[in-house]
């Protein structure tokens, strides 16, 4: 170990057995290495997780550890899942805590989501599906485990390389919750640990910020990351309903009804308004999810039951912890009795009522799943079923795509489509003709203003990537299409121009890359990577590029660690000087950067230190000599003072002055 830096070294032994071999990541309260196991044969990689107690945060060692005892005890819990880090060991030495857990070797979700709502990558509907079906599936187990992970996001979700398949990792802020199947449990958060222990912005629920964790928590996480992935929009960028906290996404997505009803319930404000486990969601997401081609390519591609296969009614009910159970008798009781004679009548009325208790029941599930759906069931008659099973999944369809005529809310959706269509004026006329007293009649309103606002930003941008079309910036007539509002009318003039461009903007992408690649053969990493990074998306080149700024980045941050490893060694050696030059070239897009920001502060300090001592050295060398010079010159001044009148040149000699401890010349 390094002990000035308290930094571990690459190459170095951990507890005599875990060898440094790579720098994940570097945090404030710790740092991640890849590291060899040299007692097993074969010296097999792993993860070592450092929590490191030292510094200045009053609490930092008793949060340091209560991670640490945290992340050890919920792994050995849910590492005998598959898709779930085993754990290894767990050790502490006088620099910290260490644990160590399996190497997962993948990619992050992050790679696979879309930057923005104009990226290729976004999501299928299809695609979406199969991520929460794989994700409930793990949030299922951990939940069981008693286990809430506290931080789902798409950094801690890695798509492994051997098998294609999703692993969950990071339980560093996990906690655990009572075993209780019935009421949705609420873990408070020790208030030492909520400044530095919660999950970026976007992916956070309101609960957790106050403090407080629950099941339904990492329910909304995992919502946040599917709607990202269909509309490509970060979580910090989707609007939200300040009255409410409702998030606002479907406008950026075409998804069924069926879909947008599983995510909204499961990124509701209100945790009680959630479902509460994710048992819940998984249930919902098959019933609810109605077989259609898309979703049979999911169910064949995976191998697994389809996504939208009927549920069972008592299944169903199994689920949710506000709906009481069907009666385990699905038959009224005198449907049991040997038939008499003259019985038809009761018996056909008895039928009826099951039947509509049936029903009742499926409108309880349903609006279970959906809160704010009209109680349209109620009163359905025998006359509409005379099947013996009812199919519960058709019943809440039918919640879904049933709802009483609204004249305003037709005009409302008429003008919608004709302004997506670039028929503006036709728009406006149209939502302007519904009723003051209209429940829509505000939502008019605000619409018009929003349509007004977007037309006019769309016609001008549209002049704009015009005139860059015509000036040859072939560049900015990608950049400038992008900014354009979300209307199909304009988005499709506005693809036009963006087609024209596209052949010139393909020759200065091949450019680029070739000089990224002549730069990154001279190991500089991160010129390469700013000249990849100009490459738009859109071109051919674009799309093919990521392999290569993966590498790329990882090479820069390799080479960003041997840097500040040579100047940790320089500072050792008293070289500040040259320990500065070295931490001035790790580049701040990297790990290192923080690190080597606060240790140039650091050297810089110490280097003004070590040259006022060598000036200090220098003075003290030089003062006795000039002290004999002054103290001959006054001896001689005596002597000098009669011939001083005769030789007036004397007089125009710069004499130095006298130091302050030397005694003055009596005359």
């Amino acid at each position: 170990m390094n002990t000035e830096t308290n930094q571990p070294v690459l190459g170095k032994f951990l507890n005599g057995r875990y060898k440094i071999v790579q720098v994940l990541s570097m945090g404030d309260f710790g740092h991640t290495y890849v590291a060899e196991d040299a007692w097993l044969s074969g010296t097999p990689q792993c993860v070592v997780k450092f929590f490191q107690p030292q510094g200045h945060h009053p609490k930092r060692g008793e949060i340091c550890k209560r991670r640490f005892t945290s992340d050890a005890e919920a792994l050995r819990k849910v590492g005998t899942h598959d898709q779930l880090p085993q754990f290894l060991d767990a050790f502490e030495d006088e620099h910290g805590f260490y644990l160590v857990r399996e190497l997962i070797v993948g990619e992050s979700l992050s790679v696979e989501l879309p930057l923005d709502l104009y990226d290729n990558k976004r999501w299928s509907e299809v695609q979406c599906i199969k991520l929460l079906e794989d994700v409930l599936g793990l949030l299922e187990f951990v939940h069981r485990q008693g286990i809430i992970h506290g931080d789902i996001k798409p950094s801690n979700l890695i798509r492994r390389f051997s098998d294609g398949k999703l692993v969950l990792i990071d339980f560093g802020i996990a906690h655990s919750i009572p075993q209780s199947p019935v009421q949705p449990q609420i873990v408070a958060v020790h208030p030492a640990i909520a400044p530095v222990a919660i999950p970026p912005l976007g992916y956070i629920p309101a609960e957790q910020f106050s403090g407080q964790l629950c099941p339904s928590s990492d329910l909304y996480a995992l919502g946040m990351i599917a709607i990202q992935a269909l509309t490509g929009l970060d979580p910090l960028q989707l609007p939200i309903n300040p009255s409410n906290g409702q998030i606002h996404w479907q406008k950026q997505a075409a998804v069924s009804d069926a879909l947008a009803c599983v995510l909204n319930s499961m990124v509701r404000y209100d945790f009680k308004s959630r479902y509460q486990s994710a048992t819940d969601a998984r249930t919902i997401l098959k019933t609810l999810v109605i077989e259609n081609p898309k979703t049979q390519e999911l169910s064949d591609s995976s191998g697994s039951e389809s996504v939208s296969g009927l549920a069972e009614t008592d299944d169903l009910a199994l689920c949710f912890h506000s709906v009481s159970r069907l009666p385990q008798s699905h038959v009224s009781p005198s449907s049991l009795k040997p038939q008499q004679p003259g019985d038809e009548q009761a018996k056909e009325k008895d039928k009826a009522s099951n039947i509509s208790q049936r029903w009742e029941y499926a409108r309880e599930i349903a609006i279970a799943c959906c809160p704010k759906l009209p109680p349209i069931m109620t009163g359905i008659g025998a006359g509409l079923a005379t099947s013996n099973a009812l199919a519960i999944s058709f019943g809440l369809y039918s919640l879904l795509n049933t709802a009483p005529s609204n004249p305003a809310l037709d005009l409302l959706e008429r003008a919608t489509q004709e302004y997506q269509a670039g028929n503006f004026e036709e728009a406006l006329t149209l939502a302007k003709s519904i009723p003051t007293d209209s429940s829509v009649y505000q939502e008019s309103v605000v619409t018009v203003q929003e349509w007004r606002s977007q037309w006019n930003k769309a016609a001008t941008q549209f002049k704009v990537v015009e005139q860059a079309l015509e000036e040859g910036r072939w560049r900015d007539v990608l950049e400038e299409a992008r900014k354009a509002p979300d209307n199909a009318y304009w988005q499709y003039k506005l693809e036009l121009l963006v087609e024209q461009a596209k052949p010139e903007v393909e020759a200065q992408a091949q450019h680029l890359l070739k000089q990224a690649y002549q730069l990154a053969a001279q190991k500089d990493f991160t010129g390469a990577i700013t000249l990849i990074k100009q490459i738009p998306p859109e071109t051919d080149t674009g799309s093919k590029i990521q392999p290569k700024l993966k590498e790329y980045t990882q090479k820069q941050q390799i080479k960003a660690e041997r840097l500040l490893q040579q100047a940790y060694q320089q500072a050792s050696e008293r070289n500040f000087k040259s320990a500065l030059n070295y931490l001035a070239q790790i580049p701040e897009e990297t790990p290192s950067y923080e690190t080597a920001q606060a240790k140039m502060v650091e050297y810089s300090r110490k280097q003004n230190f070590q040259e006022e001592v060598e000036r200090q050295v220098r003075l003290t060398a030089k003062f006795p000599k000039l002290e004999m010079k002054l103290t001959k010159l006054a001896q001689s001044s005596k002597s000098s003072k009669g011939s001083s009148r005769l030789n007036p040149g004397n007089q125009l000699k710069e004499v130095a002055p006298k130091p302050a401890l030397t005694k003055p010349v009596r005359r």
